[in-house]
C-alpha cells in the first residue's frame, strides 16, 4: 500500500514538473514573430516603422542609425576649471561613411547650453536652439542652421535646469553657427542679428 502511494506521488510530481517546464520554456507565437522581426529588419514586413527607423541601416558603404530624445554632456577644461556643454535634441541621425571614415551626427530641433566663463560665484552661459545641426566626430566641429542664441550671466558654477527666472543679457538670431570643441570651444556665427527687448 505504501509503495503504491509513493509510486502515485512520484508520478504526479514528475508530471507536474514536466508540465511546468513545458509551459515555462515554450515561447508564445507573438514573441517569436517580434524576435524574428528584430533579427531580420530588412525582410520583415510586420515590423513597425518605429522599430525599423531605430535600427542601423547600411547601404553603399554608409551606415545610419536614428535616435529619439537624445541628450549629451560634453566636459572640457578652461583656465583650470571644468566647463560643461549640455545638448538635447528631439531626434538625431548617426551617419558613418566606410569609404571616408567620417562619423557625423545630424540633430533636429536641438537645444544646447554652454558654459563660457566662470568667475567667482558667477558664470556666463550661452543658450542656443537650432533647427538643424551637424556634429563631425573626426574633427570635433559642430555646425548649425537657423539658431536662436541667448547669453546669460547667472550665479553659481553649475548649469541650471530651468532658465525662466533669469533674463538674457542679449539675444539674437544667426543663419549659421560654428562651434569647435577640440581643446577649448571656439564659437562663431554668420548672419547674426541682435534682438532688442
Amino acid at each position: 500500500m505504501l509503495n503504491t502511494k509513493l509510486f502515485f506521488f512520484i508520478s504526479l510530481l514528475f508530471f507536474s514538473i514536466t508540465c511546468s517546464f513545458f509551459f515555462l520554456f515554450q515561447s508564445n507565437s507573438d514573441a517569436k514573430k517580434k524576435y524574428k522581426a528584430l533579427l531580420s529588419p530588412h525582410t520583415s514586413p510586420q515590423m513597425s516603422p518605429h522599430i525599423k527607423n531605430t535600427l542601423p541601416k547600411v547601404s553603399m558603404g554608409i551606415a545610419k542609425q536614428w535616435r529619439e530624445g537624445l541628450s549629451k554632456q560634453i566636459l572640457y577644461q578652461k583656465e583650470k576649471k571644468r566647463m560643461e556643454i549640455r545638448i538635447s535634441a528631439v531626434e538625431s541621425q548617426l551617419v558613418f561613411s566606410k569609404q571616408t571614415g567620417e562619423l557625423k551626427e545630424i540633430f533636429k530641433e536641438m537645444t544646447a547650453v554652454m558654459q563660457e566663463e566662470i568667475t567667482g560665484n558667477e558664470q556666463r552661459i550661452k543658450h542656443f536652439n537650432i533647427e538643424k545641426g551637424t556634429y563631425f566626430y573626426t574633427n570635433a566641429e559642430f555646425t548649425g542652421e537657423q539658431a536662436e542664441i541667448a547669453h546669460f550671466l547667472i550665479p553659481g558654477d553649475h548649469i541650471p535646469e530651468d532658465f525662466n527666472p533669469y533674463h538674457a543679457i542679449f539675444k539674437g538670431h544667426a543663419k549659421k553657427l560654428f562651434l569647435t570643441l577640440n581643446k577649448q570651444p571656439l564659437f562663431q556665427t554668420e548672419g547674426f542679428k541682435a534682438i532688442v527687448n
